[in-house]
């Protein structure tokens, strides 16, 4: 009886071996992702799109953050350039008074 068992265990062991490796050469031949039941399960699926996900999430505070100091520093060169604006106008208001203030003494000049 020992015998029938190894005989039969013996030959489902090659089936089951036979049907692997022609399962295996398949894969090879099919490039492997399409058929690989793992990668193609339901659970991996979600897992991955849950990782998408997290990694959006991480670009979008990133993002948001860069957006944020970009704001902020362009804030300041309008304030910067404002300040840059007014003393322009005082300096050229001065220059314009002054230049006025000349022509006036040198009319007067003339005029004595």
């Amino acid at each position: 009886e020992m015998r029938r068992f190894k005989q039969e265990y013996t030959k489902r062991f090659d089936t089951v071996k036979s049907m692997l490796e022609k399962i295996r050469k398949k894969y090879e031949q099919d490039g492997g992702a399409p058929y690989n039941p793992v990668i193609n399960s339901e659970f991996l699926i979600n897992a991955s799109a849950s990782e998408q996900l997290a990694r959006q999430e991480h670009v979008i505070r990133k993002l948001t953050a860069e957006l944020k100091k970009e704001k902020e520093d362009a804030k300041k060169r309008d304030i910067d350039l404002k300040r840059y604006e007014n003393f322009y106008r005082e300096v050229k208001a001065k220059s314009q008074q002054k230049a006025k203030q000349r022509q006036r003494q040198a009319e007067a000049r003339k005029a004595s």
